[in-house]
């Protein structure tokens, strides 16, 4: 009896609708609403015609080849198992609502085939390997849920807007379970959410690059692990940093030899285990621009999602829609179709394999591309212009915009071979744009109507809601979502303002911030699929088009505005935000690749390394590179009684590894509480390093005399030598307070040929013979001879005192490149308060000429610096740092930049572009400073561990070195490499990047357990804080 009952199960129906047991041993080819259901046995695979629907209810094992041809959908009535000698030949679709797919060997999906998965599945791998070829997807559907367990994946040539595994929209999440992901190549999530069980690993040499603004877990009792050369990149696209979250105290994320990466962002992490071992590091790279001139002018413009190609469309009536190839240099024409008049839109579906265009003569065509050509695959006629077409996500839906006086909007149904009109939607007026939202939820419109030109739609799959809506009075030409659907992006002509910004919630659009009211018409505005930035075409002279970034609603200045000569009429991003396309009335398409991808990051800062070999309480002072880069100098200060202390350290720098190490240090029998060495600098040949500060008194070998201030090093080999000394201060006949509390000297710059060196201080010395007010003569040029004896090498040539009054003294000094200007900035009296001076020296004379100053409330300034043409001058004084410009030939000094914070140096980089500072705030920062219109723009900042006196570029403008002045108990670095990460990247960028860590209050407090394992080295995008 039992038997019987199985028997029934099985034969309940098969593949012709009879109770029969099937052996099927020929490939069998599935029609529109066939099915396979029961005792049937398809041995050699099956075929899905294009376009058809079959069902698959199987109970025994599949096996051979497996053909979907492309748009052939597969849905699931019961778990299917694929045996070991399974194949795909194409992409398709598989449906399912909770059926799973078991494989019982390795599957690969072909190169370039996009599988589509709607709906609830776990495919279970059974310890089997799901390979990608090469351009290979797995594509989920929006509103789909997707569990890949037992297995391991091989991921090959993936692109960052088409990646091998891609979550169409917020609404999609993919769950790894005991899984092992091969990195091939970067694995970016643009969209959805992930969530791992048990143990995930990820190997190889590439990245996984969480994009997407929807959350994503590790889930209890489970572990992430990035392996040895991998890294995981925190860019999401919504300005949040918790969207990874570790459910409770027993889940955990191990970098093993990996890197972990923040942007902007951060990235917060309140619970679980963090754990770091030898982690790894990222290199950069740069951008191209391809320009293309038409006979006739492009009139629309799609990127592919995974940049490679570009559809255009003709302004002309006689013309196509063509495809380019933008991976070169140049772009190729690959293919191109005749649609009879003039294309008014383009749109490429997400998963990049159909374009759809409308036209001027009111015609919808989808067509396919292979890679190599386009394939009509349905068209459909509106009688009107259709000026704006969009795909939902998931490929499933067309929305197409026209100009008709009623039903402007249409919504069509797409099964991957034809087109049918779902519902249509008046408008009360022409369509000119449409933005479908990522989640496939909202459909923004933009148009003409007398009242809410700017509309929101509800779609539900089958019908449309109306929604918030606004008036703009104006006509609106684009409408863009941001990918986390919370703003819209609107460009009109609107003479109060032709770009704006809106808040987007489901009650209403709230306007977040609005610009351009100078009657400009913007006809394109768009958000990079990655939410951080946006692109604007306009009519506006000289400006047609500009770069914003974005954050939180607010668009900020992301370079000059770019003149086009005409009108940017279209632009489209790539879906990996690497290509921006644009076209203009001047016939010309351009391809930027503008901005860095978030592995590619460069707004950000680098602990490279470190030293603390200082005491716990001594303070590092003074850094500098000598020319070659090879070596870095450093000073401390305050040594505490009693203790002796290295007060000058040299250390070598390995370019490859990025590190210093100890290679000297020079140390004293006793000290005394504020002795120590406040300047140093290398000579231009990089082989001397003069020093000067508070010594004890103590016979030093080498030197002139022991009470010399000023100290001159000789470099030789990884030693440094006594070469000679000097006095600035007059160290016999000052009081002995004066002597062990006030350094004498606060400023030392070399003239660029290495033979004068300018000298800053207080309370210099009166030589013999000399009239006692040569005592305020406290800025001095000294001659210098390398080859003269010790006591002759420095010569005393010049000298002017800074400021008439007691305790008025310079703070530092700079010589100009030209090496004819010193700039002098120090404390200045009240009643005259003129900080910073400029002086001229004649080298034929030995004269000191006071040729400029100024007078400012900041009656004393800090650190002072020319940029690389002379053309510049910024320093430091408290909390504000100030830019000047300086014309020599008319001698005039103008006021530029003023910016607040918390600063005690400034210092160009060899190039002029880029402005580092430090301060008592703990933060490094990089400025960028435009000298076109005099704009200075924080590019970057990290937070240290403890206050900065100063900084030093090295020659190569990569990295800087700086010293902190307040190190943390154990030392904590008293010395820092940091690496910029920057090729002339224009971000303007709020920085405020940081990994946080939740250590917990106490013993039951959730928190972070971080455990540091070996030799550890975290790449972290931003800050970093641990609380």
């Amino acid at each position: 009896m039992a038997i019987g009952v199985l028997l029934r199960s099985l034969m309940a129906t098969s593949i012709d609708g009879t109770t029969t047991v099937h052996y099927v041993q020929d490939h069998h080819v599935l029609h529109n609403a066939d099915f396979v259901r029961g005792a049937v046995a398809l041995r050699n695979g099956f075929t899905i015609e294009p376009g058809a629907n079959a069902i698959m209810g199987s109970q025994i094992t599949v096996a051979g080849g497996i053909d979907f041809r492309v748009s052939g959908e597969l849905e699931l009535e019961r778990d299917v198992i694929f045996d070991s000698h399974v194949t795909l030949s194409s992409g398709g679709y598989i449906v399912s609502d909770g059926k799973n797919i078991h494989l019982s060997g390795d599957l690969v999906i072909p190169a370039n085939q996009v599988l589509h998965v709607k709906g609830d599945m776990v495919i279970d791998g059974g310890g089997n390997t799901l390979e990608f070829a090469s351009h290979a997807q797995l594509f989920l559907d929006n509103q789909t849920s997707v569990t890949l367990r037992n297995i391991t994946i091989k991921i090959a040539d993936s692109m960052s807007g088409a990646p091998a595994i891609s979550l169409c929209s917020p609404l999609t999440s993919l769950t790894l379970d005991n899984a092992t992901i091969v990195l091939g190549d970067d694995w970016v999530i643009n969209r959805g959410s992930l969530f791992f069980h048990n143990d995930v690993v990820f190997s190889g040499n590439h990245a996984l690059v969480y994009s997407s603004p929807s959350l994503s877990c590790v889930m209890a009792q489970s572990t992430v692990l990035f392996d040895h050369g991998t890294t995981f990149s925190y860019a999401p696209s919504s300005a949040r940093d918790d969207l990874i979250t570790l459910a409770d105290d027993s889940a955990a994320l191990i970098m093993n030899g990996s890197s972990l990466q923040t942007t902007f962002t951060g990235m917060h992490l309140t619970c679980g285990q963090l754990f770091f071992d030898r982690a790894g590091a990222i290199v950069n790279d740069f951008s191209k621009t391809i320009t293309v001139t038409f006979s006739n002018a492009p009139s629309a413009v799609a990127c592919s999602p995974d940049g490679r190609y570009v559809a255009v469309g003709s302004a002309t009536v006689s013309t196509q829609l063509r495809v380019y190839e933008c991976e070169s240099a140049s772009l190729t024409l690959i293919a191109h179709v005749s649609v009879g008049s003039v294309v008014k839109s383009i749109s490429w579906s997400f998963d990049g394999q159909y374009i759809a265009c409308g036209t001027a003569g009111g015609d919808v065509y989808v067509y396919y591309w292979n890679g190599n050509g386009l394939v009509l695959k349905d068209s459909n006629n509106r009688a009107s212009s259709v000026n704006a077409v969009t795909w939902s996500s998931d490929g499933r839906h067309l929305a197409a915009g026209c100009s008709t006086s009623n039903q402007e909007l249409i919504i069509y149904t797409f099964n991957g071979e034809t087109l049918t009109q779902l519902l249509t939607q008046d408008a009360d007026g022409e369509i000119f744009s449409i933005a479908w939202s990522s989640c496939g939820r909202y459909l923004a419109i933009g148009s003409d109507a007398l009242a809410n030109q700017l509309r929101v739609f509800i779609f539900d799959g089958s019908s449309l809601a109306i929604g918030p809506s606004t008036s703009i009075l104006s006509h609106v030409y684009a409408v863009s979502w941001s990918p986390d659907c919370s703003y819209l992006l609107v460009g009109s002509d609107d003479v109060q303002g032709a770009l704006r910004m809106y808040e987007f919630s489901i009650a209403q659009i709230q306007l977040a911030q609005s610009l351009y009211d100078d009657g400009r018409t913007v006809y394109a505005a768009a958000f990079s699929r990655d939410g951080n930035f946006v692109a604007v075409g306009s009519s506006k002279s000289a400006e047609q088009l500009e770069l914003f970034s974005h954050s939180n609603g607010f668009l900020r200045t992301l370079a000059h505005p770019i003149n086009m000569l005409n009108s940017t009429k279209a632009l489209a991003w790539s879906m990996d935000s690497q290509v921006l396309v644009t076209a203009d009335d001047t016939k010309t398409l351009i391809v930027w690749q503008p901005i860095n991808t978030p592995l590619r990051d460069d707004r950000s800062l680098l602990i490279r390394d470190s030293y603390d070999n200082f005491p716990v309480v001594f303070p590092a002072w003074r850094v500098d590179w000598n020319m070659s880069g090879e070596y870095l100098a450093a000073s401390m200060v305050h040594a505490a009684l009693g203790n002796p202390a290295g007060h000058i350290f040299l250390y070598a720098y390995d370019d490859q590894a990025q590190t210093i190490s100890l290679r000297d240090e020079v140390r004293f029998s006793s000290s005394g509480e504020n002795y120590g060495v406040y300047a140093l600098r290398w000579s231009p040949d990089g082989q001397t390093l003069v020093t000067a500060g508070i010594w004890p008194d103590e016979t030093m070998t080498g030197f002139i005399d022991s009470r010399h201030d000023v100290r001159v090093y000789q470099r030789n080999g990884d030693q440094l030598e006594p070469l000679t000394s000097f006095g600035f201060r007059d160290m016999w006949n000052s009081p002995q307070y004066v002597r062990d509390t006030i350094p004498a000297v606060n400023g030392l710059s070399w003239s660029p040929d290495g033979a004068y060196l300018a000298v800053t201080g207080i309370f210099p010395i009166r030589f013999p013979g000399e009239p006692e007010s040569l005592i305020n003569q406290n800025v001095r040029v000294y001659a210098f001879d390398p080859l003269a004896l010790p006591e002759n090498m420095f010569t005393l040539v010049a000298h002017v005192r800074f400021m008439e009054g007691e305790y008025l003294f310079p703070a530092d000094c700079a010589w100009s490149h030209t090496g004819d200007y010193i700039a002098v900035t120090g404390r200045a009296g009240d009643g005259s308060p003129r900080p910073f001076k400029i002086y001229q020296f004649n080298r034929v004379l030995n004269t000191l000429t006071e040729v400029n100053s100024f007078i400012s409330a900041a009656i004393s300034m800090g650190a002072v610096s020319w940029s690389y043409d002379d053309r510049f001058i910024a320093f430091v004084q408290g909390t504000t740092l100030y830019i000047y410009e300086y014309d020599k030939v008319g001698n005039v000094l103008t006021h530029r930049k003023t910016v607040s914070g918390s600063f005690s140096c400034a210092r160009w980089d060899g190039e002029g572009l880029w402005l580092a500072t430090v301060g008592s705030d703990s933060y490094a920062r990089l400025y960028e400073f435009y000298s076109a219109d005099y704009s200075l723009r924080e590019h970057a900042s990290l937070q240290l561990p403890a206050a900065v006196q100063d900084i030093a570029w090295r020659y190569d403008n990569a990295v800087f070195a700086v010293a902190q002045n307040t190190p943390l108990a154990g030392g904590a670095g008293a010395v820092l490499i940091i690496d910029r990460f920057v090729k002339l990247d224009p971000a303007n960028i709020d920085m405020s990047s940081t990994l946080r860590i939740d250590a917990g209050i106490d013993d039951e407090a959730q928190g972070v357990d971080v455990c540091m394992l070996g030799d550890t080295q975290v790449c972290v995008r931003g800050n970093v804080s641990y609380r």
